[in-house]
């Protein structure tokens, strides 16, 4: 998944500038079911297993990395996620080839004082994400 940058984010000597909250941000991320419900749960475009410990958390990390392309700013390395219940539900239900059924949505939270930067279809990348099971 790439996410195109919301012109809303300040741009600082030619690059977007990530935002950071002194509070936790509530998103939700999507997530493919396990095949025949026995598998991990994997991330829904590179099929990265997601593993959940004893208290049904995971803890995902990554550095967010921009690139620039046709006059617009994307984020193609980070943790991404959905902004609103609606914005999620939208991705699955249109998502080509696959049925509702192939996914579970999670609430998550972008703890405070992480790096994120804003999409433009609703969506959120950030540099660390808490998945509730």
């Amino acid at each position: 998944m790439c996410l195109q940058i919301n012109s809303c984010h300040l741009i600082k000597d030619g690059e977007p500038v990530p935002r950071i909250d002194n509070r936790p941000i509530e998103v939700y991320k999507v997530l493919r079911v396990p095949d025949f419900l026995t598998g991990p749960y994997t991330t829904p475009n590179r099929g990265i297993p997601i593993k959940f410990g004893d208290c049904h958390t995971c803890i995902q990390r990554a550095k967010l990395q921009v690139k620039r392309s046709y006059g617009a700013f994307f984020v193609d390395k980070g943790i991404h996620a959905w902004r609103t219940k609606s914005a999620a539900q939208d991705f699955i239900r249109y998502r080509p080839g696959y049925t509702t059924v192939d996914y579970v949505m999670f609430k998550s939270i972008i703890p405070a004082g992480v790096k994120y930067f804003l999409g433009e279809d609703g969506d959120i990348v950030s540099e660390k994400l808490i998945i509730k099971k």
